[in-house]
Formats: C-alpha cells, structure tokens, sequence
C-alpha cells in the first residue's frame, strides 16, 4: 500500500438505492486500491433490498474508515450531494453502486492531479471501460469523444458547437472523476432539480472558475444496464427537457457558439411545452 501520510484524504462516496445485484463487486474493487488514504462514505436512500446488509457486513470486517448515512429520498441529485456534505477528504471520488475501479484508480488520478496542481485544477477525469449490455458502436463512441475532448480548452469545449448534441456529457460521468472538495464551495452543489443532466451542468460550471483535464486511462468500469436511472429516465418526459437548457443558457451565454444558443433556445422551448402540457396526459409522476 502506499503510505497515507504522503498522500491527502480521499472521500469515496457511493449513493445508493437497492444495489444489492452489483453491490459486492463494487465493495471488492474498493478493497483492491493501492491508495490506503480514503474513507467510504455511502448514502442510501432507504434502500429495501440487501443493499444495507451488505454495506455493513463490508463495514463490519474491513479496516477502512466507512461511514453510512441514511438519507431521506428526494432524486439523485440530493443523494449524490448528501454523500459530499459528510465526506471528510480532500478529495472525492465518486463511485455508483453498479460500477467498478481499477485497483491503481485513486492513487494513479491522485499522483496526475499532483502532476498538474499549478494549473488550478478542479477536477482529474478518467477514461472508463463500458461492461455490460454493451456493443460495439458504443464502445467506439466513449472513445472518440475522449479523444475529441481531452485536448480542448474549458473555452473551446463550451463553445463548441457541438456542446449540446447528444451525447451531451462530453467530459464525464461521476465516477470518471475526482473533484477537489472546495470547488463545491466555490460553485456549488448538483442542481437538485435535475434528474439526467445534474452530472455535466455541474461540470460545465466548474469550467467556468477551474481547469478540468483529463486522464488518457481506463480506470473505471462504467455499467450499462437497463435498471440504471439513465435508462429509466429516457422512457419519460422530464424537467431537464427545458431546465437543463436554460441553465445552460443563464451560465455560459457569452462564450455559447451562436448555433448552440439556437438549439438551447428552442429546447427551452419545446421542452417545457412538452413538460407542462403533455406530461399530465401520460400519468407521468
């Protein structure tokens, strides 16, 4: 292991809601690290599976410094939030409870963040391996959009004019990700009235104030599965149809390609016609 007291404290946060199916992976790449420095701290909402039996029999015969916070649902964004205001570390790392890291996951994002501390970081971020019900397509998708993106600046990246064409996360997911801690204080949380889009609204306002690089490695496996929220969210109409693009709107106007700021304009739109007057007639809750 390498010495913790070289290193500054990490903060795993795992949201969680019946995770039980891929739970114990995940609790099994945890322990693999080769960064001893970190503390687990999971947040569940009310989970009714064995998702809680499992985090504590982890809890139970592990060294680790794990902590488990019961959380009152109320969306992802809350969760994933709660999970940030209890962390300790200087650091947090995400990780979903159906995703895995590479044992060299913390300590290699932790030593390239180091690397490049003069550059007023915010956030080191990861390519990642899809597992799963995958295919090919996809996989050659998550490469070309590292590859397109990992060289462009906050500037160029937001105005492109590609910013807001699916797939609109051109940095991402959490769990690629390891954020200094004081950036949420300097920009906030994630915005809890998203449900699909809180992960790269939050990263397009960290843009704003810090630089976010990336990290030409593998060292996370990224689940896809037809259970996970993305998934679910897709077969429903909701308020991130207009919120998310007018957030965008309010936020990065001035540096927005001008074909950009079109199609966010008539996202607003269309969205919240099809948020505030159909939704109701598809017994949506």
């Amino acid at each position: 292991m390498i010495p913790s007291p070289q290193f500054p404290k990490v903060s795993i946060c795992i949201p969680t809601y019946n995770g039980e199916e891929y739970l114990e992976e995940t609790i099994s790449s945890i322990e693999k690290q080769n960064y001893s420095n970190f503390e687990v701290v999971f947040s569940d909402d009310q989970s009714t599976d064995n998702t809680l039996k499992l985090i504590r029999s982890f809890q139970n015969r592990s060294k680790i410094d794990i902590r488990v916070i019961e959380h009152q649902p109320n969306g992802i964004g809350s969760n994933w939030n709660n999970c940030v205001h209890y962390a300790n570390g200087e650091f947090i790392k995400f990780l979903f409870q159906d995703d895995l890291l590479e044992a060299n996951c913390i300590s290699e994002m932790i030593s390239h963040y180091q690397k490049n501390e003069r550059n007023n970081i915010g956030v080191v971020y990861c390519n990642k391996e899809l597992i799963g019900k995958i295919n090919q397509s996809q996989i050659n998708l998550n490469q070309s959009i590292f590859d397109h993106y990992k060289n462009k600046t906050n500037k160029e990246l937001l105005s492109s004019s590609k910013l807001y064409k699916k797939p609109r996360n051109k940095i991402a997911e959490p769990p690629c990700t390891l954020i200094k801690k004081s950036v949420f204080d300097e920009i906030g949380y994630f915005n809890e009235s998203l449900k699909q889009s809180l992960d790269y609204e939050f990263l397009y306002r960290v843009m704003t104030k810090f630089a976010v690089i990336p990290l030409d490695q593998k060292l996370i496996k990224f689940r896809i599965h037809a259970a996970q929220t993305s998934a679910q969210n897709n077969k429903t109409i909701i308020k991130d149809s207009y919120l998310t693009p007018l957030l965008l709107l309010k936020k990065h106007f001035r540096v927005l390609n001008y074909k950009t700021t079109a199609l966010l304009i008539y996202k607003v739109i269309s969205g919240a016609i099809l948020f505030f007057i159909f939704k109701p007639f598809l017994n949506e809750t």
